[in-house]
């Protein structure tokens, strides 16, 4: 059954969807470029890296796009998934950063923070499913005085 999302998580889902995407279409087309932006040269050899990011960003996009109209159990699935990739890249980038890696790479980091808080913020906010009862437990129920 398919649950009313709060405007912060469907914003938080959609975003994820599009970027994730667009980065993974990017990657296959032209694996050097989004490396390159932050100062990360590719050479050939090299673009197997990119492929893989690639296709786990096409994962990623499609596991947000669905969350906007999956059950309650599913969209834990997909923002407990896409919090923990999110987490683990800025923990990433924070380690580049670290070992002198451009700072360009910082504005990645707090962009994945603020889409953390705004998953998270959502998750928060999503309403909880109203409780059903077991045929046995409606049974048992309405055995009681």
């Amino acid at each position: 059954m398919s649950m009313p999302r709060p405007l912060l998580l469907r914003a938080a889902l959609a975003i994820n969807a599009v970027a994730a995407f667009a980065a993974g279409v990017m990657l296959f087309v032209a694996p050097g470029t989004i490396p390159a932006m932050v100062g990360i040269p590719l050479d050939r050899s090299q673009f197997f890296i990119a492929y893989l990011l690639a296709a786990s960003e096409l994962g990623l996009s499609v596991a947000a796009a669905l969350a906007l109209k999956a059950s309650r159990d599913a969209v834990r699935v997909a923002v407990a998934s896409l919090v923990v990739m999110h987490v683990a890249s800025g923990v990433g980038g924070t380690l580049a950063l670290d070992q002198g890696a451009s700072y360009v790479i910082l504005w990645n980091v707090l962009a994945r923070v603020a889409i953390v808080a705004l998953l998270i913020g959502g998750w928060i906010a999503m309403p909880v499913a109203p409780m059903t009862l077991r045929r046995s437990d409606q049974r048992n129920a309405e055995r009681l005085p």
